[in-house]
């Protein structure tokens, strides 16, 4: 339960998590629609795996999402906790493209490495719309706090 792992931390100074590691791969045409993730993960570590400089130079990393308007913000703020892997489509994802944020698209490259920590606003996404130049591979790896038992 939270309290026990509030307890936990408090007492060892230290934040118990679970590692967990996929291996992606996504062909041309493939997306990941913008989403926070799941209330239990921690961070996210991607490693991208070009294939060659044709990748290395492309659009094949990760976009995240800045807000526009930061006061305004709270509209996105996924506050749901027991549901908090939302993930847009459609009509609500084309407003929140053009009213709420803009992306910031980063690098597809092997000497860097994307750490980032989750957050009720850590909106991310992935859309493979450039002209084919092979699967896009990553290896992801996660860091979780444990299930709470019931």
């Amino acid at each position: 339960p939270k309290k026990d792992i509030e307890d936990f931390i408090l007492k060892t100074n230290s934040i118990p998590f679970i590692p967990s590691f996929q291996f992606s791969r996504i062909e041309k045409g493939g997306s990941i629609n913008p989403h926070t993730d799941v209330s239990r993960k921690i961070a996210s570590i991607l490693i991208y795996l070009p294939e060659n400089q044709e990748q290395r130079d492309s659009d094949l990393g990760t976009t995240f999402w800045k807000p526009k308007n930061l006061m305004g913000n709270r509209v996105l703020a996924n506050t749901d906790f027991a549901n908090s892997n939302i993930q847009l489509f459609d009509n609500d994802y084309e407003v929140f493209k053009s009213q709420f944020c803009s992306p910031i698209h980063t690098k597809f490259q092997d000497k860097y490495t994307l750490i980032f920590f989750r957050s009720n606003t850590s909106w991310h996404s992935f859309e493979y719309e450039q002209e084919d130049i092979g699967p896009r591979f990553s290896l992801n790896i996660n860091f979780n706090f444990p299930e709470a038992k019931t």
